[in-house]
């Protein structure tokens, strides 16, 4: 039987009064897990099956359109069958990446309505600064509050080494040591995942992530494969993204492992991710120094004086091409779009030109 309502889902005031544009004949739903086609929701009914309405794409032609795990829906209850989502209730945040190479679609949508966002990093040769920043910049333009969690400490022999290049990578982030055989860092942990809120946990494969969902539910619910010895990862068991309600009442996010995280918009995440830069660089001579060979260089002055690290500054470089490329690329993609309304205008004025008067 089950006895968790809509609103043990996170299902607020605000979403209700928003839903009451729609009508009363939907019920709101929360998307649990997403498949090949079809979505696992959670209603005042319990867990069923849902998938998208026969003409929603047809009116929601946008990739962020498409409802993800933790996103809030209005659906067309059918009891025993397949309910029809019908409406996409607006977002708090929404997490994502650049779709692999080997994908059609421009983007991927992680996950919706998130409160934190948990980056997973085991201590060995995986850990890799230039991919947490990634990750972070993501986070910070979503919305979304970020933790850095180092798994497998008891496997490590130089945690402080790894404290210090994770804070170099994540300046005022919080970080917590982590290990399940130990559970060093669990209680930490723990009460951060408190009722109401929802979190997910984002890294690569073989970082511990299976581990440490399970030693968080207290049960098993994800199967752990052992990492490779080769180079210190694993393959991720994890086939479909899910939210996971746990003991607690929070909500959790998990997604197949992400080798690669490539951003689609970096927007001020950039500039939060590397705000230390940010910073100095509002002390340059120049407003639009590159940080190169220009004279009166905060950064590089803090460079030549030990106190920024020379690394950094090309991790911030490469994701300020990255923004730049798309802020050209919406450039370009809006200046198409007013070309064409315009040549329309002129098109539509020539014709009253021309019009004599008379219908033939």
């Amino acid at each position: 039987m089950n006895n968790l309502k809509i609103t043990d889902y996170g299902y607020t005031d605000q979403l209700k009064e928003q839903a009451l544009q729609y009508g009363e004949s939907l019920i709101p739903a929360r998307i649990t897990a997403v498949f090949q086609g079809m979505y696992e929701i959670a209603t005042d009914y319990g867990i069923s099956k849902a998938k998208l309405k026969g003409n929603y794409i047809l009116n929601n032609p946008s990739e962020e359109m498409i409802p993800t795990v933790g996103d809030f829906v209005l659906v067309d209850y059918q009891e025993g069958s397949i309910s029809p989502i019908h409406y996409l209730l607006p977002r708090s945040s929404i997490l994502a990446r650049k779709a692999p190479t080997d994908n059609k679609k421009n983007s991927q949508l992680i996950g919706a309505n998130i409160d934190y966002a948990f980056i997973v990093t085991s201590m060995n040769k995986d850990f890799s600064a230039g991919r947490i920043e990634r990750y972070l910049t993501a986070i910070y333009q979503a919305g979304i509050t970020p933790i850095l969690l180092l798994s497998k400490s008891d496997l490590a022999d130089n945690i402080n080494e790894y404290l210090a290049m994770a804070g170099d990578a994540a300046p005022g982030v919080d970080v917590i040591c982590n290990s399940t055989v130990t559970m060093e860092g669990m209680k930490e942990l723990s009460e951060m995942l408190v009722k109401g809120k929802t979190v997910i946990f984002i890294g690569s494969s073989g970082v511990g992530k299976s581990s440490l969902l399970n030693a968080v539910a207290g049960t098993e619910i994800m199967q752990v494969n052992d990492i490779r010895e080769d180079d210190a990862r694993g393959r991720h068991t994890t086939t479909h993204r899910q939210l996971l309600m746990l003991d607690s009442g929070c909500m959790l996010i998990d997604t197949p492992g992400m080798r690669e995280f490539s951003l689609i918009e970096t927007g001020s995440g950039v500039d939060e991710t590397f705000s230390d830069i940010h910073e100095l660089a509002q002390q340059c001579h120049f407003s639009d120094c590159s940080h190169g060979k220009e004279i009166k260089c905060a950064v590089k002055n803090a460079i030549d004086e030990g106190r920024l690290d020379p690394k950094r500054l090309i991790q911030y470089n490469k994701q300020k091409k990255v923004e730049e490329f798309y802020e050209k690329k919406d450039y370009l993609k809006n200046k198409e779009k007013t070309m064409k309304k315009y040549f329309e205008i002129g098109r539509e004025a020539r014709k009253r030109k021309n019009y004599d008067g008379y219908d033939y």
